[in-house]
């Protein structure tokens, strides 16, 4: 998984959908419903009530409402709970921990 800047500020989790444990759409899945999206919003981009669900924010002039995945009206707990079901569902849980190398790579996005 590499982290990426794009201007102005964004930033993007990329999977390795071919190797490692984000090659499981399970776990890749799991992932997206755990991200507390409301909490992103409300402490890290200081835009309570817009939850990051894709990369064009809600009010875009000429922009739709975008693509919202079917657990988005989903309350946090209960994407929490689906997301230990599916990591479960991989073989990951706590006997065998998920473990993730995220990668911060250099100024060239090769």
């Amino acid at each position: 998984m590499n982290a990426h800047s794009l201007p102005p500020g964004n930033e993007v989790l990329v999977f390795n959908t071919r190797q490692g444990p984000t090659a499981d759409v399970r776990v890749r899945r799991a992932l997206s419903m755990a991200m507390d999206r409301a909490a992103i919003a409300n402490n890290v981009i200081g835009f309570p009530g817009v939850d990051a669900w894709g990369y064009v924010p809600p009010g875009i002039a000429n922009y739709g409402e975008g693509a919202r995945p079917d657990f988005a009206a989903w309350t946090q707990a209960r994407r929490d709970a689906e997301a230990r079901r599916l990591l479960a569902e991989a073989g990951d849980g706590a006997a065998r921990p998920l473990k993730i190398r995220l990668a911060f790579p250099g100024a060239e996005l090769d």
